[in-house]
């Protein structure tokens, strides 16, 4: 289902994923910027509306930063952000964030399934995209993707987390209110 709630979550959800697409904490892998705290909001968005909402966010946030701040897209690495969103949308309903009840196992569930997207994304979808369209050594990709694989995972779990216990916690709060 998508109405307009989640349109809402996509127009913010990319605005907001533009903007700190364009924020470089300075770690990089292979020329790459490996930090992406964007990431975090797809992942937020993805747990509040669902597959469309997470890939949507991901990967029009990720073009719209690229094309907006650094007049070039790399397409294997939108990609690798639409799995992201979608792995983690997927199972949406597992973590009970707008019910305000994500706290415990729901949370270990979370990171157990974002760990798996960003594993798909970065250590198979990217490595694909770059041999594929760039024709670029699939070394290379896969050396990157491993790097990006493990500090996303880290980011995604610590950062996503924090913020969905907050607002399950402000949602429980205004329902007992």
């Amino acid at each position: 289902r998508f109405g307009l709630r989640e349109l809402c979550f996509v127009i913010i959800g990319t605005a907001v994923n533009a903007y700190l697409g364009n924020i470089d904490l300075g770690y990089e892998i292979n020329a790459c910027r490996a930090v992406q705290p964007e990431q975090v909001v797809t992942a937020f968005f993805a747990m509040m509306g669902g597959p469309v909402v997470g890939s949507l966010t991901g990967f029009l946030g990720y073009v719209l930063a690229r094309l907006t701040f650094h007049q070039v897209c790399y397409w294997g690495w939108a990609a690798a952000n639409l799995v992201v969103g979608l792995g983690i949308g997927m199972y949406a309903d597992r973590y009970y964030l707008p019910d305000g009840d994500f706290k415990g196992m729901k949370v270990v569930v979370f990171n157990l399934i974002q760990v798996i997207a960003n594993g798909c994304a970065f250590l198979l979808v990217y490595p694909l995209s770059e041999v594929l369209l760039y024709e670029a050594p699939i070394t290379g990709g896969l050396q990157t993707g491993i790097g990006v694989f493990a500090v996303n995972s880290c980011v995604v779990g610590v950062g996503a987390a924090v913020i969905g216990v907050i607002y399950s916690g402000l949602v429980s709060v205004r329902k007992k209110s």
